[in-house]
């Protein structure tokens, strides 16, 4: 688990937090509202799958969008003091990489 936290805000497009999460090795990336708030969570292989679906046969046609447009799908957080077997359970069930 990393202890200090890597945070992109809404403003930061995908090809900056794509090279934020290889900087830090890290495969999941927290977008924080402007109020320190959790908006959103996107991985790696979303945004890099995403960016491919861009490509035509021309590399230099990439869209860049910023991470408040990319729609990294719903988010689920857990409190401090869930039990270990719920949250493996919870991220078997929904085949999920990261709580």
């Amino acid at each position: 688990m990393t202890r200090s936290l890597v945070t992109a805000r809404g403003s930061t497009s995908i090809s900056e937090a794509i090279t934020l999460m290889e900087t830090a090795g890290i495969r999941h990336l927290p977008v924080m509202g402007e109020h320190g708030r959790l908006e959103s969570l996107v991985s790696l292989r979303d945004m890099l799958v995403y960016q491919r679906s861009w490509y035509d046969d021309d590399p230099e046609q990439l869209i860049d969008i910023c991470l408040s447009e990319f729609d990294g799908g719903e988010v689920w957080t857990v409190l401090g003091d869930t039990w270990l077997s719920e949250l493996s359970l919870t991220m078997r069930d929904n085949r999920f990489g990261c709580l």
